[in-house]
C-alpha cells in the first residue's frame, strides 16, 4: 500500500519485486491515473478519513505523504494499523522546515520520527538522513509491526 502515491511512481518499483500495489491519494485524477496505468487498486479520498482493510498489507509506504497530513502522527498511525503482523511501514519526509513548498503542515527531525516509530510499537526501527541537494535533505524510516 502506497499512502499518497500521487500517479505511483513507486508503483513499478513494488511489482517488479513480486508485490500487489493499492494505494490511496486524496486526487481523483491521479487514482484514475494509477488504475489505468498499472491496472492497480488506487483509493480515493483523505487516505485519514478512508475505512481500508486493517492488517492487510505486508508494505505501507508513504513518501512526502506525512509533511502534508494535519495530524501526521494520527496518519503513522493508521499506516500501522494496514500492515500485517511482520509488515513493514516506510515513510519518507522532509529534514526539518521547507521554504520551498508552503503546503507543508508538519516539521520533522530523525529524532522525532524515530521516537513515533517506536512509540508506536515497531520493531527494527532504523532512521537516516540522505541529502539530495543543497537544500533538500529527506528522512527515511523503516521500522516492522510486531
Amino acid at each position: 500500500m502506497e499512502v499518497g502515491a500521487g500517479v505511483g511512481r513507486y508503483a513499478v518499483l513494488f511489482m517488479q519485486h513480486g508485490m500487489i500495489y493499492e494505494s490511496v491519494d486524496p486526487s481523483l485524477w491521479a487514482c484514475d491515473y494509477v488504475r489505468m496505468a498499472y491496472l492497480s487498486k488506487a483509493h480515493h479520498g483523505n487516505f485519514e478519513d478512508l475505512d481500508l482493510p486493517r492488517d492487510n498489507y505486508n508494505l505501507v509506504h508513504s513518501a512526502h505523504f506525512l509533511e502534508h497530513s494535519a495530524d501526521p502522527r494520527f496518519a503513522l498511525e493508521k499506516m500501522i494499523s494496514l500492515a500485517t503482523s511482520g509488515g513493514q511501514i516506510i515513510a519518507v519526509v522532509p529534514e526539518g522546515t521547507d521554504l520551498y513548498n508552503p503546503q507543508h503542515l508538519g516539521y520533522f527531525d530523525v529524532k522525532t520520527l524515530g521516537i513515533w516509530f517506536a512509540d508506536l510499537g515497531l520493531n527494527g526501527v532504523v532512521t537516516c538522513v540522505k541529502r539530495i541537494s543543497n537544500h533538500e535533505r529527506y528522512i527515511y524510516t523503516v521500522g516492522r509491526k510486531p
